[in-house]
């Protein structure tokens, strides 16, 4: 079984490879995840939310359809609404996303940085993390209604600064 505390190691650790922040979307129903993780500016979640980009962003699309990762750079042909360029101007400059789906749900999660591409290496850690929180918060029963709770007051509250 897992625990919050455990959790929130995988998402400090995953702060670290993407000092910029990310995104995390986790077991996402329809249009609605299960938990919501995000670090990124202040000033790009209002403007990201404020202009619905949610709905023009290549990152969102591209996970939606497909798994595995792909650095940003590599769906800049695919940004015809300039989100990821408007990301770069809040320091979200490299970025790198990564899909999983896992029984009927859908996981996407985005991460940046302001200094570099994401090395292979930091790839491949950033996949491993990311289909950790995915196991560890899937199964019924994985954490305790307690942790639950918790993570569901951590989503907001990371999310809303």
């Amino acid at each position: 079984m897992s625990s919050a505390s455990e959790i929130v190691g995988i998402l400090s650790t995953l702060k670290d490879v993407a000092p910029a922040g990310y995104a995390i979307a986790l077991h996402i129903h329809f249009t609605t995840p299960m938990y919501l993780f995000q670090s990124y500016p202040r000033e790009w979640v209002d403007k990201y939310s404020q202009e619905g980009l949610v709905l023009l962003d290549p990152t969102v699309r591209w996970g939606f359809g497909n798994t595995g990762p792909i650095r940003w750079s590599e769906l800049a042909s695919d940004d015809s609404a300039g989100v990821l360029a408007a990301a770069g101007q809040h320091g979200l400059t490299f970025g790198l996303t990564v899909a999983q789906s896992f029984a009927t749900r859908k996981s996407i999660a985005s991460f940046a940085r302001t200094d570099r591409e994401f090395s292979d290496p930091e790839v491949a850690q950033v996949c491993a993390l990311f289909d950790d929180l995915i196991q560890r918060t899937i199964a019924p029963g994985a954490l305790t209604d307690q942790d639950q709770e918790f993570l569901r007051r951590m989503s907001v509250a990371v999310t809303r600064g």
